[in-house]
């Protein structure tokens, strides 16, 4: 498996991979705007809580509560 891990991060038992390093990615060299969406979980008070979640095939991870906050993103 030539996919690299991102330092020793998991989320219960699964490693976080850096997606650019994985085959099921592809770079977009273009100029075009994209829409990228973020969400969270409820969290059971864990404000740091992520979890894995399926998005177009790809086991992905949420962001933390506290990670979207930090971050100043809208809540829509």
């Amino acid at each position: 498996m030539n996919e690299q891990l991102f330092g020793e991060s998991k989320i219960e038992d699964k490693y976080l991979l850096v997606a650019a390093a994985s085959k099921d990615f592809v770079k977009i060299n273009d100029t075009k705007t994209y829409t990228f969406y973020h969400f969270i979980l409820e969290n059971d008070g864990d404000e740091y809580k992520q979890f894995g979640v399926w998005a177009n095939g790809i086991l992905s991870e949420t962001m933390s509560k506290e990670c979207f906050v930090k971050k100043s993103f809208v809540l829509l």
